[in-house]
């Protein structure tokens, strides 16, 4: 089987941009953020801990989530280098 031809920077900035806005529309659809909000009393009766506690746990999350997609585009660039 031949190799793919490579494709051209414009090409894979396109493509990029595409998986970008895909991503972002299926996030704000799934509503992942908010998620939580629905067992979250449910969990703060299991671990017995405080509304503080949970909120902060819920706050670490929310921004995990937020930063995996620079870390993905990060990984995406500079992963090839390291290796």
């Amino acid at each position: 089987m031949p190799a793919p031809e490579p494709k051209s920077p414009c090409r894979k900035r396109v493509d990029m941009v595409l998986a970008l806005l895909g991503a972002s529309l299926v996030a704000l659809l799934a509503g992942t953020p908010n998620a939580f909000n629905s067992i979250s009393h449910k969990l703060e009766d299991d671990i017995g801990e405080s509304d503080a506690y949970v909120s902060f746990i819920t706050g670490l999350g929310v921004a995990g989530l937020q930063l995996s997609l620079p870390g993905g585009l990060w990984e995406r660039v500079w992963a090839s280098m390291v290796h």
